[in-house]
């Protein structure tokens, strides 16, 4: 039979030891385990009061108990060693007929341990349970969106919405479900594979990628939903520039951003995708939308993946995108009034971007 760390502790001597007091509460005789439960030999405590075997802010109470002539029974205190080393124990003192007193002291340091290992095994579940639930959000998220998008288009193509004669919008369509179903596929993979692991994407080279053919892209797959909500969704951006970063990586950062939009602007509304360059050079993506917006006190929240501030909407998996975003060198930030919407914002540093006729830029690797 295989025993614990703690079983092992627990067959190590007694963990109880009986002193015999006088009426003052000097020590006159104590039982042969003084020396493994105090720390103290046995021989060298007789004549000495019983207080010296505690901190010094448990000796008061002790001699108070020892005048009233009254028993009490398991009352913890913190004792010391020959080595001042403190420990916690349970002290029982009991008056006897020949004006004295028993005193049964029990080391609880067993105990002691058995609580804060019991509080370290909780605390790990705990934060287990955590990270699967963020993870289960996270991912229900990242397939929810293509999704949307496979079921959309599949609907328009089905009911042959455009009439008999509009295969080529309908062909256009079907690549929309393909790539959709490729992004969940991707997302599907990172599942079999345990949970996704950000860091070592950052040490692959980084690509370059048309920012016109993404948003292009994102805008086709976020379509289905916004048109179900009758919400108008506009695209601009500015010149033709080119980012040098994880294609994966950047498109699912836009598509979350315009799926989280969509989310949570009322039906008729308006989401934006809007990509510029800014005053200092950066490149900025901004999505903006003219939903109910998000309180001051909640924006910090919102990058936390276990709190969910009031009136933040249902904007899970932010966590993920900030890491994404400073894995590309960039920055997230957050602007919203309540009631008048909110503008998610991306840039990029000048390194990570050119404007279209500019010379190419050295191919940088991601997480510099």
């Amino acid at each position: 039979m295989i025993s614990s760390p703690m079983a092992e502790r627990r067959q190590q001597g007694a963990a109880m030891v009986v002193v015999f007091l006088d009426a003052g509460g000097t020590i006159q005789s104590l039982s042969p385990a003084t020396g493994q439960v105090l720390g103290h030999p046995a021989s060298a405590l007789p004549g000495r009061p019983f207080a010296e075997l505690l901190a010094a802010e448990q000796r008061p109470p002790v001699r108070e108990w020892l005048h009233t002539d009254q028993p009490c029974h398991q009352t913890e205190a913190t004792g010391r060693r020959a080595n001042n080393q403190p420990y916690p124990l349970a002290i029982s003192l009991i008056p006897l007929p020949d004006r004295g007193f028993l005193a049964v002291l029990r080391d609880l340091s067993e105990q002691q341990i058995d609580r804060e290992e019991a509080r370290a095994a909780k605390t790990a579940a705990a934060q287990a349970l955590q990270d699967r639930a963020r993870f289960l959000a996270e991912m229900s998220h990242e397939l929810r969106t293509p999704l949307n998008a496979i079921i959309g288009f599949a609907e328009i193509i089905a009911t042959q919405r455009f009439g008999t004669d509009a295969a080529e919008r309908y062909r256009q369509y079907a690549q929309h479900i393909l790539t959709s179903a490729e992004h969940m596929r991707d997302s599907i993979d990172e599942i079999g594979a345990g949970l996704p692991t950000l860091e070592p994407a950052g040490r692959e080279p980084a690509q370059r990628i048309s920012v016109s053919a993404l948003v292009a892209e994102v805008s086709g797959l976020l379509h289905p939903r916004a048109e179900a909500k009758s919400i108008t969704l506009q695209c601009h951006v500015d010149g033709d520039p080119t980012i040098y970063g994880d294609p994966a990586s950047l498109r699912q950062i836009l598509l979350n951003l315009g799926s989280d939009a969509i989310e949570n602007t009322p039906d008729n509304g308006r989401v934006s995708v809007a990509v510029a360059p800014d005053s200092d050079g950066r490149l900025s993506f901004a999505v903006t939308d003219d939903g109910g917006g998000i309180e001051a006190a909640a924006i910090p929240m919102l990058f936390d993946p276990y709190v969910r501030g009031k009136n933040q909407g249902a904007r899970p998996g932010l966590s993920v995108i900030k890491t994404l975003v400073e894995i590309h060198g960039g920055e997230f930030s957050v602007d919203s009034i309540t009631g008048k919407g909110a503008t998610f914002r991306v840039t990029l540093p000048e390194d990570r971007w050119s404007a279209a006729g500019d010379d190419p830029l050295p191919h940088p690797t991601l997480n510099e």
